[in-house]
């Protein structure tokens, strides 16, 4: 169904709930990436939190989103435990302030298996389930053309794998092939294991402009290392984010650690932002070390507001209820015809009675 026309509701759910999206101030957004956490418990419905009251029958799968006119959303699940799931959806138009919009989650069907899909929900995407170096990524291993290449550097066992097990310089790097041009926040997991030397590592995260891939030392925009202070030795799992915040060329870029910003840099990008990241050791280190997904989202100074949750009417899709009830209507016609048939019969009999 075309957006904006009116789809059939997603089947076989038990259950449904509208989410009120308020517009940004900024203006009016399309293709806008939202994230929600999913509660598969009970608690008090707001803003991006909604709890699903333990109705979930497959979770955290069995959920659809669509917009106000049940067309279909591209979501992801970024990641999920018993309790709660991370999960980004894709919205379509979105209306500036103080404009509104609605989003509608459906959920409660055994046996979904669901339909999360990175690729379609994000502006740039990759878990690293495909080796896509050389067609999505370039990849390079040099730093003011030094260095030299990781023994390990490849997409393997679902993620960008850089392991150096003895002590040398090695380094790779990945860079999308195509840059982005609107505002955008980049995010790469990272998990990793320090078996010598500094600790942290050294991590490279930022937005280039394109140059040689072996030379990033004049584009890269951050990074981080022992002296910054920005990873947590041999943590399990690191999310590190890279914002590109407005066509500014001063403190417009900043770059986080789980969230929590680490430094604020400033950089032209001119027209080209293209996101890349990657890792080097020294001669006196080791690691294994694995750059589990990569996602960039669009980025907005206020992004629009998730509001107050309400049940909707009903789940149930049309195509279901209007087969029962043409059942319900063919049974009481039935019905009918024979207390009719009963009536007459018996009215027959008295009059042949009487007679």
């Amino acid at each position: 169904t075309a957006a904006g026309g009116h789809a059939a509701a997603p089947g076989g759910y038990s259950n449904a709930k509208i989410n009120t999206i308020y517009g940004s101030p900024d203006g009016a957004l399309d293709a806008y990436q939202l994230l929600f956490t999913l509660h598969s418990g009970s608690g008090n419905d707001q803003g991006a939190d909604v709890y699903l009251d333990g109705q979930s029958l497959s979770w955290p799968y069995d959920i659809r989103f669509t917009d106000g006119n049940d067309n279909l959303l591209s979501y992801w699940i970024e990641s999920y435990d018993g309790a709660s799931a991370r999960v980004w959806v894709k919205m379509g138009p979105v209306p500036a302030a103080p404009g509104t919009t609605t989003v509608i989650l459906y959920y409660g069907k055994a046996g979904d298996k669901g339909v999360s899909n990175g690729a379609n929900t994000f502006m740039a995407f990759d878990d690293f389930s495909n080796n896509l170096i050389d067609t999505y990524w370039d990849e390079g291993y040099a730093y003011n053309g030094a260095w030299a290449w990781a023994p390990t550097h490849t997409i393997e066992h679902g993620g960008y794998h850089i392991s150096v097990p003895v002590p040398r310089d090695g380094a790779g790097f990945l860079r999308l092939k195509s840059p982005l041009t609107a505002p955008s926040v980049s995010v790469v997991s990272l998990s990793y294991t320090n078996l010598m030397g500094r600790s942290p590592p050294w991590v490279y995260i930022g937005f280039d402009y394109g140059g040689p891939i072996n030379h990033y030392s004049p584009y890269v925009m951050g990074y981080w290392g022992s002296t910054e202070g920005g990873l947590r030795p041999n943590a399990p799992m690191d999310m590190l984010q890279v914002k590109w915040s407005d066509g500014a060329t001063t403190n417009n870029v900043k770059i986080y650690r789980d969230n929590s910003l680490i430094t604020t840099q400033s950089a032209d990008f001119g027209v080209a932002r293209t996101p890349m990241f990657g890792l080097r050791t020294a001669s006196m280190e080791t690691i294994d070390a694995y750059f589990t997904y990569f996602y960039a989202y669009r980025y907005t100074a206020n992004p629009p507001v998730q509001g107050a949750w309400s049940e909707k009417s009903s789940a149930l899709d049309l195509s279901l209820i209007w087969p029962m009830a043409v059942g319900v209507v063919c049974c009481a016609a039935l019905l009918l015809v024979v207390i009719v048939f009963v009536i007459g019969y018996i009215w027959g009999k008295r009059k042949k009675k009487i007679g």
